[in-house]
């Protein structure tokens, strides 16, 4: 609280005056940051495919975000939204409930793993950004990792954020099937 005082330029005491701990300044920054995120998107499945995007794009512009205990904030409107559009679209676009709640949780972790790596790199977007690992999986011994050593060799280089993409389409238009209980 203090470190958030001093960087607004404010008493600490004057934060308690607006919020009763840490747990709701964190819950109102996360509120602000789902706000940002445009719920204008095509109905079903498309907009499904798009909102999520955004809020990938939102957590990597504020990657402090993503580590954040969203516990915090389980009841922030903007966030609620978020969920809320993101599944009316899959059962708009004909998923069952419980396919739906998979699908969701899948790209919910994709999302955050994806936005909790990405700042790592320092040029995720450069697909030449890869050659540092490829350089790794290449001095391995190959009668020890012959499948680490084929698939490097083979798979072509792509940006991280079309990796993303990728799984983000993939999970939506092939969702997985629910196991049954």
């Amino acid at each position: 609280m203090r470190r958030v005082a001093t960087h607004l330029g404010v008493d600490p005491m004057a934060l308690y005056r607006h919020f009763r701990d840490k747990g709701a300044v964190l819950g109102a920054f996360v509120d602000d940051v789902f706000a940002g995120i445009d719920l204008d998107v095509p109905e079903g499945l498309e907009g499904v495919k798009v909102l999520t995007r955004r809020y990938f794009d939102a957590l990597v512009e504020h990657p402090g975000l993503v580590g954040v205990d969203l516990g915090h904030s389980t009841t922030s409107p903007h966030q609620l939204a978020v969920a809320e559009r993101l599944y009316a679209g899959m059962l708009e676009g004909g998923l069952d409930v419980p396919t739906a709640h998979l699908v969701y949780t899948g790209l919910q972790r994709l999302v955050l793993g994806s936005a909790l790596v990405y700042p790592r790199r320092s040029a995720a977007d450069d697909p030449d950004e890869w050659s540092r690992v490829r350089e790794l999986f290449s001095a391995l011994d190959p009668a020890d990792f012959p499948a680490l050593r084929a698939i490097n060799e083979q798979v072509p280089r792509r940006r991280q954020r079309d990796i993303v993409e990728d799984w983000i389409d993939a999970l939506v238009d092939h969702p997985p099937v629910p196991r049954s209980d």
